[in-house]
C-alpha cells in the first residue's frame, strides 16, 4: 500500500536501512501470520513492519539463521516471554520510528491506498462502493 511508500520515505529521513524480507522467508505467509490481515482482508491499507536480519555483529547468513530460529522455536510459544535478551537500543529506534510513522500517517492530508495489482484492492473499492 502506499504506507509502504510512506515508511520508506521516513526510513530515508530516519537514516534507516529499509531492508527487504530475504527469499528465505514467505513475504505473503509472514504478513498471512501477521494481525493486520484482518484489516487487509477487509480492504484496510496495511503494512507489516518488523526487524531485520542484518546485524552489526553476526553475519547477514547467521542473523536469518538466528531469525528463523526464533520463529520456529520461540515465537507464540511459552518460551515467547521477556527472558529473552532485548537490545534496548534497538526498541528505542524501532519505537520511535513507529511513534514518527503514526504521525506522518494521522497528519497526511492524502488516505492510504493500496497500490494497482494488490489482492487486497478489490476489497478496498468495494467498501468504498458501499460507503463502509
Amino acid at each position: 500500500s502506499t504506507l509502504g511508500d510512506m515508511l520508506v520515505a521516513l526510513c530515508r529521513q530516519q537514516g534507516i536501512q529499509k531492508a527487504t524480507i530475504p527469499d528465505e522467508f514467505n513475504i505473503a505467509e509472514s504478513f498471512a501470520r501477521s494481525d493486520q490481515i484482518s484489516f487487509a482482508l477487509a480492504g484496510i491499507p496495511t503494512i507489516l513492519l518488523t526487524d531485520g536480519v542484518d546485524y552489526q555483529t553476526i553475519s547477514r547468513t547467521e542473523g536469518i539463521k538466528k531469525h528463523k530460529k526464533w520463529m520456529r522455536e520461540i515465537y507464540h510459544s511459552t518460551k515467547d516471554d521477556l527472558n529473552q535478551p532485548i537490545n534496548w537500543d534497538a526498541v528505542e529506534q524501532h519505537a520511535n520510528l513507529l511513534y514518527q510513522f503514526v504521525q506522518q500517517v494521522s497528519n497526511s492530508t492524502q488516505e492510504p491506498q493500496w497500490h494497482a495489482g494488490s489482492r487486497y484492492i478489490n476489497a478496498r473499492l468495494q467498501s468504498i462502493a458501499e460507503k463502509r
